[in-house]
C-alpha cells in the first residue's frame, strides 16, 4: 500500500487528477485526500451477503442502495474523524 501511496503522491504534484479504482478504506485514509475521487466494491461487500435494510423492498439485498451506501460512508467519515488525521510517517511528496 505504502508503494501505492508514493505513486500516488508523485502523479498528485504533477496536477493529475487521479481516481483511484478499487481504493480500499486504508487506501483512502493513507492517500484519499490525493484522489479526485475513488470507487470499490468493498463498501457493498455485506450488503451482498445480508437481507435488505428495513424499509428497503425494492431490492434483494443493499449492494446498490442509497441508504446503505450512505450509511457507510457516513460511518467510514465519522471512523476517520474520531482517529484525527495522522501525517505519514514518510514523505511520499518527496518519494519516487
Amino acid at each position: 500500500m505504502y508503494a501505492i501511496a508514493a505513486i500516488v503522491a508523485a502523479l498528485a504534484r504533477r496536477r493529475i487528477r487521479l481516481h483511484g479504482f478499487g481504493v480500499k478504506t486504508g487506501g483512502l485514509h493513507l492517500y484519499g485526500r490525493q484522489l479526485a475521487s475513488a470507487d470499490s466494491m468493498a463498501w457493498s461487500y455485506a450488503a451482498r451477503r445480508l437481507a435488505p435494510l428495513p424499509g428497503c423492498t425494492g431490492h434483494k439485498n443493499c449492494a446498490n442502495c442509497l441508504v446503505y451506501a450512505t450509511r457507510w460512508r457516513d460511518r467510514t467519515l465519522a471512523g476517520y474523524a474520531a482517529r484525527g488525521f495522522q501525517p505519514a510517517l514518510f514523505d511520499w511528496e518527496d518519494a519516487a
